[in-house]
């Protein structure tokens, strides 16, 4: 299998993704993965979960996170240990300041720590810190990436920016999306849910 998802929110995503760790694993398997990653919105919170279940599965973890704030995104990707604990301090970071930027407070980590993202700034901001790469997903916003990528002469990686295991856990997603921000789901703006395709797609869907 040459794909590998390096973008996944598990259920601790809390009130985005609706999938346990070990479903994920379990479908990342009979599609006939390798390697998943995890990556779950600003912490570690399924990590330990995480670890065991693929490796009960013989499926290599790969461990990162997806910080966000109100106006940054970033799927950070682990390489050392090291690269674990410059991560887990920016985490920490994150929640305990106000005005985190991690465009300011990203170190030098090039031997550490890998940064996927599609916004601009972010990557001309950390690309002389850290191993960056633009992230291309399925539709408008991936071609804009795919475009970016040539622009700024940085390596693309296409991700599908994984909520869910399995397309029928879609509904699922947009109640705890409703639930999260008071609203029917009548009244759930489409922006503040991902897509129905951003479930955890075999490479040949992919």
């Amino acid at each position: 299998m040459s794909f590998i998802h390096l973008h996944v929110h598990s259920c601790y995503s809390l009130m985005q993704g609706v999938s346990s760790v070990a479903e994920l694993c379990r479908t990342a398997v009979a599609n006939g993965a390798t390697h998943l990653a995890l990556t779950d919105t600003n912490g570690f919170y399924g990590l330990i979960n995480f670890v065991a279940a693929a490796k009960a599965l013989r499926l290599t973890p790969l461990v990162g996170a997806y910080l966000q704030t109100a106006s940054e995104a970033a799927v950070i990707l682990i390489k050392t240990l090291t690269g674990y604990e410059i991560l887990s301090d920016l985490i920490t970071r994150r929640h305990l300041t106000a005005d985190f930027s991690l465009k300011v407070e990203l170190p030098v980590c090039h031997e550490h720590l890998a940064v996927l993202s599609n916004d601009p700034e972010m990557l001309q901001a950390v690309r002389s810190r850290a191993d960056c790469w633009v992230e291309v997903v399925p539709g408008p916003v991936g071609r804009r990436a795919w475009h970016l990528s040539r622009d700024l002469g940085l390596p693309a990686v296409a991700t599908n920016a994984v909520y869910f295991a399995q397309p029928d856990d879609y509904p699922l997603h947009r109640l705890v999306r409703a639930i999260d921000l008071n609203k029917t789901l009548s009244t759930l703006p489409p922006a503040e849910t991902v897509s129905p395709g951003q479930w955890l797609q075999p490479e040949k869907e992919i």
